[in-house]
Formats: structure tokens, sequence, C-alpha cells
């Protein structure tokens, strides 16, 4: 699976982006819920390609052992909408989290958020939550690592 890393924003996602926080529209749209059709349309065409990514790090780092689902879209109960795409594997939901609050150890998570009070949706990912300082004399860039936020969410 070998797809292209973005070396640059793209100028017209960008434009239009800019566009949309001048007039408070989202793709064009100015009601809520028509944004919230758009919202629905995007999920559309990111399910597949969040799918895809999920699935290659299953393959590449679980030896197939995990498990991608995709949840939502669904009222995040703030009056909202959420839809996350997650993988999770047998080692990962048996396991607790050992700093901080203690509680179970969450799946790798791409997730597209539209609170109540967004003008549009965000797209936001789980972290790994290990100090990158120890690492920074080894840090480069990895082959086949790609962002999430890269990812256009309406063409």
């Amino acid at each position: 699976m070998s797809h292209p890393i973005p070396s640059t924003v793209r100028a017209d996602d960008l434009l239009r982006h800019l566009q949309d926080l001048r007039s408070g529209t989202y793709e064009g749209a100015m009601s809520r819920g028509a944004k919230e059709g758009m919202y629905r349309q995007g999920i559309n065409l990111l399910r597949s390609v969040a799918v895809e990514i999920l699935e290659e790090a299953n393959t590449l780092f679980l030896n197939g052992t995990g498990n991608v689902q995709m949840i939502g879209p669904k009222e995040d109960g703030s009056g909202g909408l959420v839809t996350r795409f997650e993988l999770s594997w047998p080692e990962q939901r048996a396991a607790r989290v050992m700093r901080g609050p203690n509680g179970p150890l969450q799946p790798v998570r791409i997730v597209v958020n539209y609170s109540q009070g967004f003008l549009h949706p965000h797209l936001s990912g789980s972290t790994a939550g290990q100090a990158f300082g120890r690492f920074k004399s080894r840090a480069r860039p990895m082959p086949g690592v790609r962002k999430a936020s890269s990812l256009p969410l309406s063409s």
C-alpha cells in the first residue's frame, strides 16, 4: 500500500477554508442542518481512506490481530456529531494506563468531531503519550506514516 506523502498544503483547500471562516459557511452550507449533511458526505469520503490506513497499521504492526471499526456518525452528547475510526487489538484491550488517570488503554483513533459551537468539523487522532525528548537524537521522518489530518474531508 503505497500512498504519496503530501509535501505542501494544497492552496485551493486553504483558500476555501479561509473563505468559509470569513463567510461563516462550511463548503457553502449556511445552516447547521446543511453543515451536518456536508459532514456526513465528508465521512463517506473519508471512510475508505481511514479504514485503509488503520488496516495497514494492523497488518504492519499487529500481524493482522487487530480489529478496525467505524463508530458513528453519532451525537456527541452536547448537540454535536462525532465519528471515530478505531484500531484495537487483544493486548491493548487487556491493558491499563499506568501513568495519569487509571483506566483502560484506548485504541488508536482517527476522530472527526463536529461540536455544536464549531463552524466546521475537525479531524484529530489519538496520541501515543511517549515523551518526544527521549528520541530527539534519533528523530527522522518515517516512510509509510501519514498524517490523517492531511486528508481532505470533501472534494
